[in-house]
């Protein structure tokens, strides 16, 4: 099979869990977070995921969130800053973002989806849908900015044969 243009399962999520549950990544995370917010006084981790890990920082009164990203999907902290830049009514505000190492700091913005919603509200979720439209709505124009933030493209041509390799892997 030709290569579609994307990165297979498997190869996409590397698992840099070991590294992260360190001490030398805490220290490192702590020196980054301190030098866009201040003295860190409390940093804990919240989730650990094969993808990715998360850790709350705290200083003085205020709490951020930093999120670290496995290398293949690093890009989201230059994708969050991009979007936060294009669209700041709509996504996470972001207090610091390094693009080469993939680390986002984010402020505390209260309980996440997850916790906030109840079972199955279909009303939430139609909103979330709703809102993710209406942003990719306001962004369309800037393709060029948010490839090069990293976003991969997949034309309607390939959509078919995408759906049916993920499938499959799941399957």
């Amino acid at each position: 099979m030709n290569d579609p243009g994307w990165v297979d399962h498997d190869e996409r999520l590397p698992s840099r869990v070991p590294d992260w549950t360190g001490e030398p990544f805490a220290a490192e995370l702590r020196e980054w977070i301190g030098g866009h917010v201040g003295d860190v006084d409390l940093l804990v981790p919240v989730k650990q995921r094969v993808w990715a890990t998360v850790w709350c920082a705290e200083t003085g009164s205020h709490r951020f969130y930093a999120k670290q990203n496995c290398s293949r999907q690093s890009f989201e902290a230059a994708l969050v800053a991009t979007l936060s830049d294009l669209a700041p009514r709509r996504v996470v505000p972001v207090t610091a973002a390094d693009r080469e190492r993939g680390l986002l700091l984010t402020p505390d913005q209260g309980r996440v989806f997850g916790e906030a919603v109840e079972g199955e509200d279909l009303d939430a979720w139609s909103r979330v849908l709703a809102a993710g439209s209406a942003l990719q709505r306001e962004v369309a124009d800037a393709h060029e900015r948010l490839t090069a933030a990293g976003v991969t493209t997949l034309s309607p041509d390939q959509s078919r044969s995408y759906a049916e390799q993920r499938l499959d892997e799941l399957a």
